[in-house]
């Protein structure tokens, strides 16, 4: 269940990621062709650390009793992709160094929850 659910969430994730771009390039801003894609990508990286976060202290609560459960996984993976995105764009000085500071959390984050899922054992048996 947790591969499928993690093989959901990376297609979701590119998908997402996929509209996105186009919809960005086709909107021809004057400010650039990426330029929507830049408020874009700002604006869901903090709402997915924000959820990941939130989505880590349920499970640290025993509220969220699953860790392989799609929700949990998807803000892993979302989180995970993220990172590497903003990693990527320093990589290739298209980011400063504030763009990699705020992109470490992003992959803290992703890290601890899909750490959780495939490398640890459930908190409640069922």
């Amino acid at each position: 269940m947790k591969c499928k659910n993690f093989l959901i969430s990376v297609v979701i994730t590119v998908v997402f990621g996929c509209i996105v771009l186009l919809l960005g390039y086709a909107s021809g801003s004057p400010l650039g062709n990426f330029f929507d894609v830049f408020i874009v990508l700002i604006v869901t990286r903090w709402l997915v650390i924000a959820f990941g976060i939130i989505v880590l202290l349920l499970r640290l609560l025993k509220i969220l009793s699953d860790n392989s459960s799609l929700v949990y996984i998807l803000a892993g993976t979302v989180n995970m992709f993220l990172a590497v995105v903003g990693i990527t764009l320093f990589i290739t000085d298209q980011a400063d160094m504030e763009w990699l500071h705020q992109s470490i959390g992003n992959l803290l984050v992703g890290f601890l929850i899909l750490t959780d899922t495939f490398m640890l054992r459930a908190v409640v048996k069922h």
